[in-house]
């Protein structure tokens, strides 16, 4: 929101006349450039909280959608609330999730995490994943898919900033001993099924004439539904 910024200056400027304690409640660095110009620093004064994706009963509550709507919504379309309205028109709506969230994720989010070397290895790897929902692959297998190979450690690496980026999470396998975590081959969750129908030639599937693909995206998106 435009004004949020100014809102909490506002009320940082209230507890710091009263002398109260200041909890910041911001996501990144956003709170930071609140202090711009002041004398006093606001290092250790905020709390980080995570936004993640919204789920299907955010989506049936804001857009008064039945259940069963909201959560066939999220699978073939994900839940980003900006592109809702447009999941009407196909070709409108995948230029809106490449153009306003993929690219700018990956060429300003992810990039921005880290010195990135090879930026096409790193989309390629971002296509493979999507192009896997809820899938266990292997990183060698990840490896051999790409056109532009790089080292085993170099896609992991890539796989960890894109999950930081909110667009793929590779899970580990469950176990104690933690070795066994770090060699079993990770199951790559999209962390938004938009991403999944954007990316994917044929767009979201259709359950009744692509059940396979179909129940590939439901296990994906199981999280938030």
């Amino acid at each position: 929101m435009p004004d949020w910024a100014a809102r909490l200056k506002g009320q940082w400027d209230r507890l710091r006349r009263r002398r109260l304690p200041l909890h910041v409640v911001a996501t990144g660095s956003s709170a930071l450039r609140v202090a711009t110009g002041s004398r006093e620093s606001l290092a250790g004064r905020f709390e980080r909280m995570t936004l993640s994706h919204w789920p299907a009963a955010a989506l049936a509550s804001t857009f008064h959608l039945s259940e069963h709507d909201a959560a066939l919504s999220l699978v073939q379309f994900g839940s980003y609330p900006g592109a809702m309205e447009l999941s009407g028109d196909r070709a409108r709506w995948r230029a809106y999730v490449s153009d306003a969230i993929i690219e700018p994720a990956i060429r300003r989010d992810v990039l921005s995490l880290a010195a990135v070397r090879r930026a096409a290895l790193l989309r390629q790897v971002f296509a493979i994943a999507t192009a896997s929902p809820a899938q266990i692959v292997s990183l060698q297998k990840l490896q051999g898919q790409l056109q532009d190979k790089g080292a085993l450690e170099t896609v992991a690496h890539y796989l960890a900033m894109l999950q930081e980026g909110y667009l793929v999470s590779p899970l580990e396998r469950f176990s104690t001993r933690a070795h066994r975590r770090r060699s079993a081959p990770p199951k790559l969750v999209t962390l938004n099924n938009a991403l999944l129908s954007a990316m994917h030639p044929d767009g979201p599937p259709d359950p009744a004439k692509q059940p396979p693909r179909f129940g590939a995206w439901v296990e994906n998106a199981y999280p938030s539904l």
